[in-house]
């Protein structure tokens, strides 16, 4: 297109040299004023900036009418997960021009994230997939989520189903009267139902204007993103310790796998993270503690001494020497053990949601340890060892001959070493195991 455009400039100008636009020309000209091309992304340059400061002080008005606090208000927004991708960057060496790939799988759930303003309080998240009963979650008693299929009707069910009576639980818990008023900001989706439909005594809904969502909406000032980042991290650490091929690994990884990679996922956006989206269209100051009452929770420890002296009659540990030896268990072995009793847990109903969970949390960290013991072998390290082993060994063998054998030919070189044919069969041939 610039070879084009510069071509007619040419003849709108009237320039009678013959220029010749080669690719040469196009490439330099492109270093001289630094052109690169780019992807085109997001969706800021259709967003309109004007109704977004406009609804800014119309949300104002409507939490000063109602006096909402922070805990009243809260924000839900759908997002998309290819929960089978593998990532798509990678590192190369400098004469690597490229990284041969796999074909993009598109499996995909779509995720409701919905928190309040003070962060306190996420809601459970909801996942939609394509079946309504699918195999992968037959035999699973509970999930940490809330699954169901997609339909015309789903936000509704969410909505008085799950959303008012986990609402009313909190207001419970935090000594909220039950009959207390709350917002739930939605986007302006036309797969949404009227506001005048998703209302439950003091329980209201509103919706964002058009084209605002990238600029206000909180869920999406980074709360989407964390949560896709932390599953793209478990999903990959889950295939780094992974035994099977990429390809095996994609097909044993189910949709239950993602469910609790997604929860876990949502656990871990922290609750500053859902506090801070709401900046850009709530700014009023939220703490959940005066100065007052942290000074006087700090003050009820102050006599406690942080450390504790050990005396004569304190029990001293055994020495190393005394401890029985055992067998040292393997990563592969301990991680697979630990699959397997969180495979069972999933299927068993003697546990509860969040001890399952709990159970996840611990693989995931396991995961993460394996990982980080696993340490890379120098190769150079090796050939030292190797050669240092073929030169003692090597002068040794030569010792035992007067004089070399008629069969065998010295090569040409600085130096000839005789080596026994079984002594070469002690060299190392394999890496070392890492478990």
């Amino acid at each position: 297109m610039i070879t084009v455009k510069a071509k007619q400039l040419c003849e709108e100008m009237k320039i009678e040299t013959d220029l010749r636009f080669s690719d040469g020309w196009l490439r330099k000209f492109k270093e001289r004023h630094g052109i690169r091309a780019i992807k085109v992304c997001g969706k800021k340059r259709s967003a309109d900036h004007g109704a977004a400061e406009e609804y800014s002080t119309v949300f104002a008005d409507l939490v000063r009418e109602h006096n909402l606090q922070p805990d009243q208000i809260y924000n839900a927004d759908e997002t998309g997960l290819y929960w089978r991708c593998v990532p798509t960057r990678t590192l190369a060496g400098r004469d690597e021009k490229l990284a041969a790939g796999f074909k993009m799988n598109k499996e995909r759930v779509t995720l409701l994230l919905c928190a309040n303003a003070s962060g306190r309080h996420r809601i459970k998240l909801f996942v939609l997939g394509k079946s309504k009963n699918p195999r992968a979650l037959k035999g699973i008693t509970s999930l940490p989520v809330i699954y169901d299929a997609q339909n015309n009707a789903w936000m509704s069910e969410w909505y008085f189903t799950h959303f008012v009576p986990s609402v009313k639980a909190h207001f419970k818990k935090i000594s909220l009267p039950e009959d207390s008023k709350c917002v739930l900001l939605l986007d302006n989706c036309s797969a949404h139902p009227p506001t005048h439909e998703l209302v439950s005594g003091n329980i209201f809904a509103t919706y964002l204007p058009a084209n605002v969502n990238s600029l206000i909406q909180p869920m999406n000032q980074g709360v989407c993103q964390k949560l896709k980042e932390s599953y793209k991290k478990s999903f990959t650490t889950r295939l780094i310790n992974s035994t099977d091929s990429v390809k095996d690994f994609q097909r044993k990884f189910n949709l239950k796998n993602a469910i609790y990679f997604s929860a876990l996922a949502w656990e871990d956006v922290k609750d500053s993270t859902l506090m801070k989206s709401w900046r850009k269209l709530y700014n009023k100051k939220m703490t959940h503690f005066t100065t007052d009452e942290i000074d006087e929770w700090l003050a009820q420890d102050a006599d406690l001494s942080g450390v504790a002296e050990l005396t004569d009659q304190d029990p001293v540990p055994e020495s190393v020497d005394e401890v029985e030896k055992i067998n040292k268990v393997s990563w592969s072995k301990a991680v697979e053990g630990l699959e397997t009793f969180v495979e069972f847990a999933e299927m068993s109903q003697s546990f509860t949601v969040a001890q399952v969970m709990n159970y996840h949390i611990i693989l995931k960290e396991v995961y993460k340890l394996r990982h980080a013991s696993i340490k890379q072998a120098d190769i150079r390290d090796m050939f030292r060892k190797a050669t240092k082993k073929v030169e003692e060994t090597g002068v040794q063998a030569m010792d035992t001959f007067d004089e070399p054998p008629d069969n065998i030919e010295p090569q040409p070189g600085p130096s000839h070493i005789l080596i026994k044919e079984e002594l070469v069969d002690d060299l190392p041939t394999v890496m070392p195991d890492s478990d």
